[in-house]
């Protein structure tokens, strides 16, 4: 995320009389921000929180690491402090540890970030989320919105009794997909309330992108993520404003968040996200039928 302002030096063609003028656009560049990603869940593996400074819009290259942070998060109920340890520039991370009981369903967790003499909080449920059955492939011919390949899809059926909100992503070999049309939400088993305690529709259970299908030999997985209804538009408008391009494209906009600063004047104001979920996973892999 980078802080809406920018200075742009237009050249337009006016057709004046023949002439050409430069005219110059400046406007002022907004503060920098504190950008939090803090996507975290109960699979046991290493959990990272990123700390990084805005750029102003359009800027190229890296944004700036934040650096010295005293990061942990606490679990609300029990006061447990998990603390995360800075292992290289902006990025901190914690390991599990024998008999973890991080990311409990039910559980309500805050992030704590200390800066310097500034204090940041943002507080986050994990719900639960329902079991993937089995995973599906097939092989499937081009067509003009796919290539030829294998196609995988997953099974399950949303948890019945209340509207429930997911995070769908991906992996091919272990690696995962990490482009925005790589990632799917959900409300429900669909795109909407409606679908309580049915089996997740084909296009969000298809996890496989057209132009990137599965080949023979390859290890296929999906995560299933529960989030709440709060995260859901948050990635959604993330989601939406990261394919925003061309002819009806809208203005961008400002990001929500829910990281708040405890002082009413920070050094830097926050934005970003912070999100605890439970996640159900399977795999398997592409083998000739």
């Amino acid at each position: 995320m980078r802080a809406v302002g920018f200075a742009l030096t237009l050249l337009t063609g006016l057709l004046c009389g023949g002439c050409e003028d430069v005219i110059s656009v400046k406007l002022d560049e907004g503060e920098p921000l504190l950008v939090v990603d803090a996507f975290l869940n109960n699979v046991r593996r290493v959990q990272t929180v990123r700390l990084t400074q805005s750029l102003p819009y359009l800027t190229t290259g890296e944004a700036p690491a934040v650096t010295g942070a005293r990061v942990s998060v606490v679990d609300v109920q029990t006061g447990w402090e998990y603390f995360f340890r800075e292992v290289e520039a902006g990025t901190y991370q914690r390991r599990p540890q024998r008999n973890d009981g991080f990311a409990e369903v039910g559980k309500e967790y805050e992030l704590r970030i200390q800066l310097g003499q500034d204090q940041y909080r943002a507080r986050s449920r994990v719900n639960p989320v329902p079991r993937i059955d089995t995973l599906v492939y097939d092989y499937e011919e081009k067509t003009p919105f796919q290539k030829a390949g294998y196609q995988a899809y997953f099974i399950a059926f949303d948890l019945e009794g209340q509207t429930d909100y997911y995070f769908i992503r991906s992996y091919r070999n272990g690696i995962l997909r990490s482009r925005n049309i790589d990632f799917q939400v959900s409300v429900d088993a669909a795109y909407g309330e409606g679908a309580d305690g049915l089996q997740f529709i084909e296009p969000l259970a298809d996890f496989t992108p057209g132009d990137d299908p599965y080949r023979l030999g390859d290890s296929a997985s999906v995560e299933l993520a529960s989030i709440d209804k709060h995260t859901y538009g948050f990635l959604s408008q993330l989601m939406d404003l990261s394919t925003n391009a061309g002819l009806f494209a809208t203005p961008p906009a400002n990001l929500p968040t829910n990281i708040e600063s405890l002082f009413p004047d920070p050094q830097l104001k926050p934005a970003g996200w912070f999100a605890v979920s439970a996640v159900s996973a399977a795999g398997i892999r592409i083998e000739a039928k």
